[in-house]
């Protein structure tokens, strides 16, 4: 019998732009469209005052590790936000959805590009400050990309 999923928690004021990324990604038959669009079916969409702590946002850091990689400190981007930066993650990304909506603690199994099962554990969220981020980016857009399968360096 497998584990159950953990919850997804989403604030409502999201949900549109959540929604158009997903009907971007399935007209382009991105490979990573069907993952989120199956986690956006399973949130719980709710108020920010709502949101459970250490809940994983939009543009939001994340401290997170995969397997039993080290841990790495993130914020979750929607992709025409994704410049390159290296402290960024792609919403588009395998990483990027399975994380979306995730509490402090919770563990979810993924499936990357390369079609490996990892499984991703949220150590720390926080919704804006990146109190725990090794860096900043600086705002710079020359990487800006609007390439819809462009998911990031961590694609996982």
């Amino acid at each position: 019998m497998l584990p159950a999923l953990p919850e997804v928690f989403i604030p409502v004021s999201e949900r549109m732009k959540l929604t158009a990324v997903v009907e971007r990604a399935n007209r382009w038959a991105h490979p990573v469209a069907y993952f989120l669009q199956s986690e956006l079916r399973r949130a719980r969409f709710c108020s920010v005052d709502a949101l459970p702590p250490g809940t994983v946002v939009m543009n939001g850091w994340v401290s997170y590790c995969v397997d039993w990689e080290q841990p790495r400190n993130l914020k979750l981007v929607y992709p025409r936000d994704y410049t390159g930066a290296e402290e960024q993650l792609s919403l588009l990304s395998p990483l990027g959805a399975a994380l979306i909506g995730l509490r402090a603690g919770d563990r979810m199994p993924f499936l990357t590009l390369d079609e490996t099962f990892r499984l991703v554990t949220v150590m720390d969220a926080k919704p804006d400050a990146p109190t725990f981020a090794h860096r900043v980016h600086d705002g710079n857009a020359a990487n800006d990309t609007d390439d819809p399968f462009d998911s990031g360096p961590h694609a996982a």
